[in-house]
């Protein structure tokens, strides 16, 4: 039982960091349409019960996800910014990359959040099916 348990938790974690790591990739495309590809691309390895779920809870938090999007784009901007100076300033550089890791994590957070919102409704089949993708390796995503 503890076994069980302690996979389940490591599926979870598993689950919800991949999640955040897809979104934190969609953040980084340049056009908005490739955002919603990736995030598509996420929902579609999810098992087919999971993902009315997980969209409606993704869009439920669209515009929290797409305002903290631009903030990466912005951080981004800042760095190009920062880079195309002469001198090189390295602590405006250094400042500049650690906003975008800020900005990251907190995409990170929240899609993760939306994930834990979304898996919390999921019966424990459902829960079990997307654990045992992950346990073989056929879950395509972060394999």
């Amino acid at each position: 039982m503890v076994g069980l348990l302690l996979l389940l938790a490591v599926s979870l974690s598993g689950n919800l960091f991949v999640g955040g790591v897809m979104l934190g990739r969609a953040a980084f495309q340049q056009d908005g349409p490739a955002t919603g590809q990736m995030i598509r691309a996420f929902v579609e390895t999810l098992p087919e019960d999971a993902r009315p779920i997980v969209r409606r809870h993704m869009r439920e938090r669209a515009e929290d996800l797409l305002r903290q999007i631009e903030k990466i784009r912005v951080a981004r901007a800042k760095v190009a910014d920062v880079l195309g100076r002469s001198p090189l300033d390295e602590a405006a550089l250094a400042a500049a990359f650690r906003e975008i890791r800020t900005q990251t994590a907190a995409l990170q957070s929240l899609a993760q959040g939306i994930l834990m919102d979304a898996i919390s409704e999921l019966p424990p089949e459902v829960r079990t099916e997307w654990s045992s993708r992950w346990e073989d390796g056929s879950f395509p995503v972060g394999n």
